[in-house]
């Protein structure tokens, strides 16, 4: 039971991990999905409009982040920064003017106000949306911008998580009660034994089930 609890900590602790980085890095709310998918292949463009060696393909996911705090340089992975080899920047870091610091991967605006450049749009809420030139099919030679993902997407993962996560806790503070119970004795004076030990087995296993369909649903698919 006390590696049961130990386990139940650890995975509380890295979803609080990563809600952290959605949140915190990634820019993640529950009105805006910064993770979209390109719908064709393409390459992206460069500050002043000119078209890079950065390509992607049908399918290729990208991240859109914001400009760093204090508005200059940006704190970007890139626009592809899930597309492998078709697009995937170094990493490191790089110190901008001001207080600002930010990640540069590849791509690290000067121009950061609000409006629409050359090489890229920035939204109203700092986020940089990357421009490119689609490769293939009728659209061929055309320039588009980058979208965000279904809207509803941030809210129902933080919702869905969320409420996992809170029963989770729950079964924790439960298990350790149980724990402290059956170490002291309790359950062997009552008559109907370790009844309370089972009932919140079958709770804690119930967990289990509801996890498996949110990883299937949300991480996998």
């Amino acid at each position: 039971m006390l590696l049961t609890i130990v386990g139940g900590l650890g995975f509380l602790g890295c979803q609080a991990w990563e809600w952290t980085n959605l949140i915190g890095t990634e820019h993640m709310t529950m009105t805006s999905n910064p993770f979209g998918t390109h719908n064709e292949t393409g390459a992206y463009l460069n500050e002043d409009g000119s078209v890079s060696d950065e390509t992607f393909e049908l399918g290729d996911s990208y991240l859109i982040h914001k400009v760093a705090a204090g508005g200059h340089g940006a704190d970007t992975h890139g626009g592809d920064a899930h597309a492998g080899e078709h697009g995937e920047a170094a990493h490191g870091e790089t110190e901008h003017s001001g207080d600002a610091h930010g990640e540069a991967h590849g791509f690290t605006p000067e121009q950061t106000a609000p409006g629409d450049y050359a090489g890229y749009q920035i939204s109203d809420k700092g986020y940089i949306l990357r421009k490119y030139r689609i490769l293939d099919g009728e659209m061929a030679g055309r320039t588009a911008t980058q979208e965000f993902g279904p809207k509803a997407f941030g809210a129902l993962f933080f919702f869905i998580t969320g409420f996992h996560g809170f029963h989770v806790l729950s079964g924790v503070v439960f298990l350790i009660i149980i724990m402290l119970n059956a170490a002291s004795g309790l359950y062997v004076k009552r008559k109907n034994g370790y009844e309370m030990v089972e009932k919140i087995g079958l709770y804690w296993h119930f967990v289990d089930l509801v996890w498996v369909f949110v990883f299937l649903v949300f991480y996998l698919l």
